[in-house]
């Protein structure tokens, strides 16, 4: 049993073959019949990462820093749309900064 807390999650399959349509998800191959250890005929990707779902947690920790990146930029640009908003209004009602 795992301990509280814990991130790990119970790959499903586990020393069994896959006896329902999963898609590879890199190249869409079906993996029916294929081991979870096994690697995808098609493209070479493990077959465990199909089998994992589509958490960020599962994905390369680069393409979670891009994500990350783009949210900073997001709130940066709300962040600075509010701030000349507020400066906007004062200034129209004769408030200088």
């Amino acid at each position: 049993m795992d301990a509280p807390g814990s991130t790990e999650l119970p790959v499903p399959y586990a020393g069994q073959f896959i006896d329902a349509d999963v898609v590879c998800r890199c190249c869409s191959y079906n993996l029916r019949g294929l081991y979870p250890e096994g690697r995808c005929p098609e493209c070479g990707t493990p077959v465990g990462i199909s089998l994992q779902g589509d958490l960020l947690r599962f994905a390369e920790p680069a393409w979670v820093e891009i994500l990350a990146r783009g949210i900073r930029f997001i709130l940066w640009g709300i962040a600075h749309v509010c701030q000349f908003e507020v400066w906007y209004v004062l200034e129209l009602r004769g408030y200088p900064l």
